[in-house]
Formats: structure tokens, C-alpha cells, sequence
């Protein structure tokens, strides 16, 4: 590969890497305001259903309630360590 064409593939790669991380940065963002808006439905709408939320969010069920799960041992973990 000659040298200009060597370089503009590695500047591509290089690039597609930084927006890769970014994405996967934005996505991360996106993943925490989903979860916290299917909490803010489950409080406003307080029926504690999983397959409401699934409705709502266009989810599997079982995905809902993996997401739920994970909540949950998380609030429950930061409430104990206020406690300690």
C-alpha cells in the first residue's frame, strides 16, 4: 500500500474508533434515561406491571424485567451503603 493511501486508511480507522467510543459513550447516556423514564412511568402509573412496560417501551418482557432487576439491586446496594 503506498504511503498516502496507508495513511488515509489509518486516519479512517482512527476516526471510525473516536466515533465508535462516542457512540457507544451517547449510547450509554441513552441506556441510563431510558431506565430511569420506565421508572418515572412505573411511579406516575404505579401498577408495578412489566408487561405495561414492555408495551411502553417496545420490549421484550424478559428484557424489561432483566432491566428492573438490575434497578433494584442497585438501589437496594446504594440505600445500604447510606446505612452503613
Amino acid at each position: 500500500m503506498p504511503g498516502r493511501e496507508k495513511e488515509r486508511a489509518a486516519a479512517r480507522v482512527a476516526s471510525l474508533t473516536a466515533a465508535a467510543r462516542r457512540s457507544g459513550e451517547l449510547h450509554q447516556d441513552d441506556v441510563k434515561a431510558r431506565d430511569a423514564a420506565m421508572w418515572e412511568y412505573d411511579d406516575v402509573h404505579g401498577d408495578g406491571s412489566i408487561r405495561a412496560l414492555a408495551r411502553v417501551t417496545g420490549l421484550a418482557p424478559s428484557h424489561v424485567h432483566r432491566i428492573i432487576t438490575a434497578e433494584t439491586a442497585r438501589r437496594q446496594a446504594a440505600a445500604a451503603e447510606r446505612l452503613d
